[in-house]
């Protein structure tokens, strides 16, 4: 089952987060379980909070032309970013987040939605110790080189800057 999970996320890891290709679960709740797309949290009920933050986020462009200067991230980086469609972190820091990738063309990134307990019904968040959502795993040849956990500490570019550029970095709860 792990192995079936596993080979999931790498397929979608190659395809865009805006293109669905899998519809995921909708709980009792309302809220929404699995591997997401951007199309996803456009739809109701989740527009309203989505473009909200999206539009009102102003992206660091210095911040920016430095992450663009790091050399072939987009190629040789994974990113997946689990998220609680009823979590309000996740409602401030992914539509940003997402903002951020749209303003970089970089588009391989996957997006997780999970449950209240950070589970989903498939498992695909096992192996990742999900904590608290929104949680950002960066990996490069499928092996963690960071994460950024439930906020960033200096801001989403500048935390993605250092990761990237493998500079020390703590992100909040690493403890916990």
């Amino acid at each position: 089952m792990k192995y079936l999970a596993f080979l999931s996320l790498t397929i979608l890891m190659s395809c865009t987060a805006s293109k669905p290709t899998v519809n995921p679960i909708t709980n009792n709740e309302g809220d929404l379980e699995g591997i997401i797309t951007t199309e996803n949290l456009k739809e109701a009920p989740h527009k309203q909070w989505y473009l909200e933050h999206y539009n009102e986020y102003e992206v660091d462009q210095n911040t920016l032309t430095q992450l663009s200067a790091v050399p072939n991230w987009k190629q040789n980086t994974q990113i997946i970013i689990y998220l609680g469609t009823w979590c309000e972190d996740s409602h401030l820091q992914v539509p940003h987040l997402v903002k951020i990738f749209d303003e970089l063309e970089y588009y391989s990134f996957t997006l997780i939605a999970l449950d209240k307990n950070k589970t989903s019904k498939n498992k695909i968040e096992e192996g990742d110790n999900i904590k608290f959502v929104p949680t950002i795993v960066v990996k490069q040849n499928r092996s963690e080189i960071g994460r950024i956990v439930e906020a960033p500490i200096e801001s989403l570019e500048k935390d993605l800057v250092k990761i990237l550029l493998r500079e020390e970095y703590t992100p909040n709860y690493y403890n916990e």
